[in-house]
């Protein structure tokens, strides 16, 4: 178990200091009126939280940590595909 341990922790540290874009969460504006399905969701999300924490919250980070490297992909492959077409234009 400590060798996952290690590997993680040295895989946060690596993703603290590079480029890799996340989803800061800032567009999101609960001053304004929140639609009442948004609301739903924030209670089945503490639900589902409440049900068993640890794991819950492990997972829970543990994919917003793969996502990303994921989105930062994604993104060089639309540049990518985007140079390769402005290219390819007279």
């Amino acid at each position: 178990m400590w060798v996952i341990g290690a590997l993680l922790t040295a895989a946060m540290g690596l993703l603290m200091v590079s480029n890799v874009r996340y989803y800061s969460f800032k567009e999101i504006d609960f001053r304004n009126r929140v639609p009442f399905v948004a609301l739903v969701i924030a209670v089945l999300v503490l639900v589902v939280i409440s049900s068993h924490p640890p794991s819950v919250l492990f997972f829970g980070f543990l994919i917003y940590v793969i996502s990303g490297p994921v989105l930062t992909l994604h993104q060089v492959r639309q540049r990518r595909r985007q140079r390769k077409e402005q290219a390819s234009q007279p």
